[in-house]
């Protein structure tokens, strides 16, 4: 099996605000299924509990977003969470 068929079972979160967020990421890191997680939204929580994981990107450069995740050898990807939309 190689490395990146292990990565491409991983999911990038792209997350919001609040505390379901939150919970999202921390079911996937305990099932093995979390690859990153993007912050679009400040989460103090989020950021405090996977300082390793996370990436902050303002949702106003999805151009950024989309190159962070092709880069991440994930292409699998959960948006939860709320947003202010600038």
């Amino acid at each position: 099996m190689k490395s990146s068929d292990i990565s491409n079972n991983r999911i990038n979160l792209i997350a919001g605000s609040g505390k379901f967020a939150l919970e999202v990421a921390q079911f996937l890191k305990n099932k093995g299924k979390l690859n990153k997680i993007i912050l679009i939204q400040k989460n103090n929580k989020i950021s405090n509990h996977f300082v390793d994981l996370c990436y902050e990107i303002d949702i106003r450069f999805i151009e950024k977003i989309i190159s962070y995740i092709n880069k991440s050898g994930s292409n699998k990807i959960l948006i939860i969470g709320y947003v202010n939309i600038p």
